[in-house]
């Protein structure tokens, strides 16, 4: 058995945006971690609804990664 798949969700500010991701996304590689400026990294969640449910109490409109949750 593999390991659990975990996700994560960036808040964007300045694009008025949350976006989840799987955690070992690229996307996540090169921008992951804490808080910015920008914006937020919430999680990491161990499903997509948990996922999709934070995401969307940010107050901003959600969206899955096009890169990783195809």
């Amino acid at each position: 058995m593999g390991m659990p798949i975990e996700y994560v969700v960036y808040v964007n500010h300045p694009h008025n945006k949350a976006v989840g991701h799987i955690k070992t996304c690229g996307a996540v590689g090169v921008w992951g971690g804490g808080t910015r400026k920008t914006g937020k990294w919430l999680g990491p969640f161990v499903s997509k609804l948990e996922t999709e449910r934070e995401g969307k109490q940010s107050g901003k409109p959600f969206h899955w990664c096009g890169l990783c949750c195809r």
